[in-house]
């Protein structure tokens, strides 16, 4: 019988959510609000190098929201509520990039307790 895994979409057996916050669902982002983590995952598969794929799929990690510094998720819903395209929409993801700069060790404390072998620097994933 195999162990369900909630977390590690990037690994086998995942039943968790499909879309949400994920740690380093993209080498130089620690985290992201992925719709459709799958199609990350097929992307990754697809397009990137071979020596790469494994590495990102262990390190890809789902949290809950309630994980998070509440600033990180009050400035993912500020992006999402600025939609469509202009300056308000640049201010929203500006403040997103600086509220993730500013919780940067928070974040990757969240990382080192599910990835204990991550190798993210503080700025990208190195890969093995």
């Amino acid at each position: 019988m195999t162990t369900p895994n909630k977390r590690y979409p990037g690994r086998p057996n995942y039943t968790g959510p499909k879309s949400g916050f994920f740690l380093l669902p993209f080498h130089a982002e620690i985290l992201g609000r992925m719709p459709d983590i799958f199609a990350r995952l097929e992307t990754i598969d697809k397009t990137k190098p071979t020596n790469e794929i494994v590495w990102r799929r262990h390190c890809m990690v789902y949290v809950r929201p309630s994980e998070l510094p509440p600033e990180v998720v009050k400035a993912y819903v500020g992006y999402i509520k600025a939609g469509g395209t202009g300056s308000g929409l640049h201010k929203a993801l500006c403040h997103w990039w600086e509220v993730l700069i500013t919780h940067s060790k928070q974040l990757t404390a969240l990382l080192a307790k599910y990835v204990p072998d991550h190798t993210w620097n503080g700025k990208k994933l190195v890969f093995k």
